[in-house]
Formats: C-alpha cells, sequence, structure tokens
C-alpha cells in the first residue's frame, strides 16, 4: 500500500461492464499526500520544548531552512536532518538545531593613580557563564581605592562594554557582549596619616 499519496474520487465508479470494452475502464487519481514535520531547538543538548516549530508538507517536499532562534550568549554547534525530505513517517520528519554556549573575551586592567600600568595587563576568553576572578597585584605603596559595585562582583550585559573597578580576590560572571569585556582595578598610592 502506498502511504505517500491520498486518492482522490475515481472515475466510472461503480463500472458497470458492457459490451464496449473501450467503456470498461476505472480511472484512479493520485495527489501527494501532507504530512506533518517539526523543528526542535537545543541548548546545550536540552530540548526547550517551547521552541519547537511545527508544520505541513506534502510528501518529498524538501525543506532546507529554519527559523534561527539563537539566545544572547549562544551559538549554533549543529544541525541535524537538514536539509529534510518530507517522508510518510512523522517521526523522521524532524530537524533539530543545537546551540552552544559562545566563548567571549575579556581582559583586567591595573591602574595606579590613573595611569594603566600595561605590564600588568591580563586578557582571556571564557565560556558564557563562567566565573573568572583576577590576581590583586597591589605594589609597595598603595592600597585599592575603591570597587564598582561594592558587591565586587558583576554581570556584564550584552548590549554595553563599561570599565570596572573590582576589590581584591572578587569573582566577575562573563555574560556575552559583542567586544571584549575590560575590568579595571584601581589602586591608589597609600598616605600618611598626621
Amino acid at each position: 500500500m502506498v502511504t505517500s499519496l491520498t486518492r482522490t474520487n475515481p472515475v466510472n465508479v461503480p463500472l458497470e461492464i458492457s459490451h464496449d470494452e473501450s467503456k470498461n475502464v476505472i480511472k484512479v487519481y493520485y495527489v501527494k499526500d501532507s504530512f506533518k514535520y517539526s523543528v526542535e531547538y537545543y541548548f546545550d543538548g536540552i530540548i526547550d520544548s517551547s521552541m519547537t516549530v511545527t508544520g505541513t508538507a506534502n510528501f518529498k517536499d524538501i525543506i532546507d531552512s529554519y527559523t534561527d532562534k539563537v539566545i544572547d550568549g549562544y551559538k549554533l554547534e549543529k544541525t541535524e536532518n537538514l536539509p529534510l525530505t518530507i517522508s510518510s513517517n512523522k517521526d523522521a520528519n524532524v530537524i533539530r538545531v543545537y546551540y552552544v554556549k559562545n566563548e567571549f573575551g575579556y581582559s583586567v586592567h591595573y591602574f595606579y593613580d590613573g595611569t594603566e600600568d600595561t605590564s600588568k595587563l591580563e586578557t582571556g576568553v571564557k565560556t558564557f557563564g563562567e566565573t573568572i576572578g583576577y590576581t590583586d597585584k597591589v605594589i609597595d605603596g598603595y592600597r585599592l581605592d575603591y570597587t564598582d559595585p561594592a558587591s565586587g562582583e558583576i554581570t556584564i550585559s550584552v548590549r554595553q562594554t563599561r570599565m570596572l573597578s573590582m576589590s581584591t580576590m572578587s569573582s566577575v560572571r562573563i555574560s556575552p557582549i559583542p567586544l571584549s569585556t575590560t575590568i579595571t582595578v584601581s589602586k591608589m598610592r597609600a598616605c600618611s596619616r598626621p
């Protein structure tokens, strides 16, 4: 039995046999049937069912695109079953889109009396959501001036980059940004008290 075609109304049914064989013909016409398909989205290997898209297409149609649903901090890892040729098996008519956490650059700048000491610059790359810390690089005669924010922990948003001052041994949560993240540590010279 062919499951990929749908029968339309046959011509000459029921057929009453006559003496004219040219009229003893039943014509049965088929057209392609339509079948459901879906596009599933996975983040770090876990499906987000709220993003699943379903559709219907004709047998043997080719689905060669999908709506990109990447979220901030992630990137496309791979797709499965793309392009998809529609079959009569709806369980096989699934495109899977996999996203993984992206990596972002960061830098830590150290300033003494407002002047950057570039020899102490720290740079690196971390995965979205990872926590980083920095090394206290106080030098003789200096002390930490201030931290911003006071908690010493920050999230750098996707849409902004800003200079930040951090307290000793605090940690920073990295969120996605289009350019490298910059963390600024300010130190001031120690003052003698009367």
